[in-house]
């Protein structure tokens, strides 16, 4: 089986202001600014540096010591909140996973702003500033959980509430999702905030590689207008390169020699089952705290063979002898009068028949109701690969494209 699909590049702006409508699968990180005695504390400088991609954004508090950065990568971040005559706090890492709003409140210690305090741990709380409901599978369970053929669908499973069924889309290998109850076709699927989503089946275009997928969220219900069409939502965002060189290289064998075969499958010979998937990535800067890559390519490669039983005509029957069927063969032009032996004589046999006679296969087997067995081959070959440039403009402005194809 060959695929080859549309070739898709997406290409997106963020800016950094107070109300983003669509994050396009970003995070945002809120948090409100204190003193001492819990007043809250109005123009403090907020610094939120990606701790990857060096990326820094730098914002102040309102009159109500409340702050918002929205359109913010998945990633971990450094979190600095400044004020005259205060020290200076950091949090060293906040994680920031798709489509979720973090927290990261800070409360303020008079003495100079030389002075820092380090916040060493944030504990996850739950979202107040938001309705909406949804699971979000991060890096680590990506890359972490064995996954039959490696298909990250597989892992919408974990959302609380979503089943696995069987799908119409021959990519996601017959892979689809009902999530909280509505049908399978409901769903909407994005890949960093442009529709990824297969008409009429509803499911992702492409089976993206595990090792081109950053996280993604299954949200649920109470969406914003921003999710156009799907009762539910599985929102998918690609890796990026960060300031450090990283690759890997993998290969995932399964053949004869590790699974056991079928119980009719024959000693030797065919089927002989053969899957490989492999492939390799790259990703790192191209302009230190500027610009990066990440490059993906993943291949599949399965054969396999079927197990088919049936009946077919044997030698005898070949001849037009009947005898040992223990059914009367009658002639339909002599007044249905039993063929003499129950033998159909040659004479009697349309010249196309015996010309089709030579393609019927000789009996193999023995076997109750079957005496034919055949192992015809299925081959499958799958290339894709991901090509993601990201980069920095200012403060408020960073495009990314990326290229997909399959």
């Amino acid at each position: 089986m060959n695929h080859f699909r549309t070739i898709r590049i997406l290409f997106v702006f963020v800016l950094t202001v107070p109300v983003v409508l669509a994050q396009y699968g970003a995070g945002t990180i809120l948090g409100n600014v204190t003193d001492p005695s819990a007043a809250v504390v109005p123009n403090a400088t907020i610094t939120i540096r990606n701790s990857e991609t060096g990326e820094t954004r730098t914002l102040n508090t309102d009159t109500s010591g409340n702050f918002r950065l929205n359109a913010v990568p998945p990633g971990h971040y450094a979190v600095s909140a400044t004020a005259p005559s205060f020290k200076t706090v950091n949090i060293p890492d906040l994680s920031v996973v798709v489509n979720t709003e973090t927290r990261a409140d800070v409360a303020l210690q008079v003495g100079a702003t030389t002075d820092t305090v380090n916040v060493e741990a944030i504990t996850p709380l739950l979202q107040p500033d938001t309705a909406a409901l949804g699971t979000a599978i991060d890096t680590r369970t990506v890359h972490e959980l064995p996954l039959n053929s490696r298909n990250f669908f597989d892992l919408v499973a974990l959302t609380p509430g979503a089943t696995k069924v069987p799908g119409g889309s021959s990519v996601m290998d017959g892979r689809s999702i009902q999530v909280g109850g509505i049908r399978n076709t409901s769903t909407l699927t994005t890949l960093d905030g442009t529709d990824f989503t297969v008409a009429n089946v509803n499911n992702p275009a492409i089976a993206l590689s595990l090792d081109a997928l950053q996280e993604f969220k299954v949200q649920v219900n109470f969406m914003d207008a921003s999710y156009g069409h799907g009762a539910a939502s599985i929102e998918l965002v690609t890796k990026s390169g960060t300031n450090q060189f990283h690759g890997v290289g993998y290969d995932f064998v399964r053949n004869r020699a590790f699974n056991a075969g079928p119980f009719f499958r024959p000693k030797t010979g065919a089927p002989r089952f053969s899957y490989n998937q492999f492939g390799a990535n790259l990703g790192g800067p191209v302009i230190h705290d500027k610009t990066f890559f990440f490059l993906n390519y993943e291949g599949r490669r399965q054969s396999s063979g079927d197990l088919l039983q049936g009946l077919v005509p044997s030698a005898q029957m070949l001849r037009g002898d009947f005898s040992a069927t223990g059914k009367i063969i009658k002639d339909p032009t002599n007044g249905n009068a039993p063929f003499l032996g129950n033998i159909v004589p040659a004479s009697r046999w349309d010249p196309v028949s015996q010309q089709l006679l030579q393609y019927f296969p000789v009996p193999n087997i023995v076997r109750p109701g079957a005496n034919f067995l055949a192992t015809p081959s299925d081959i499958e070959r799958r290339d894709q690969g991901t090509v993601r440039i990201d980069h920095h403009l200012t403060q408020k402005l960073n495009i990314f494209a990326v290229q997909l194809c399959e």
